[in-house]
């Protein structure tokens, strides 16, 4: 699944992308600023999922998430 929108969407999103993902699955996260990345962390990985990668541009953050 990707989602290039603003923090506070993702975060509100977390409990039905967490639901629409199998274990394994894979959520890339974008839009979000370098500051919001603790934010949105603290919604995904509680749902069981991990950080597989981070990419940085500028002062905006990509997430590579994967389920659990």
């Amino acid at each position: 699944m990707f989602a290039n929108i603003l923090a506070a969407p993702l975060v509100e999103l977390a409990p039905e992308i967490g639901a629409a993902l199998k274990s394994g699955g894979v959520a890339i996260l974008s839009g979000l600023l370098r500051t919001q990345e603790e934010r949105v962390l603290d919604a995904y990985l509680p749902l069981g999922f991990v950080v597989e990668q981070t990419i940085h541009h500028d002062a905006w953050s990509a997430l590579q998430l994967r389920k659990g």
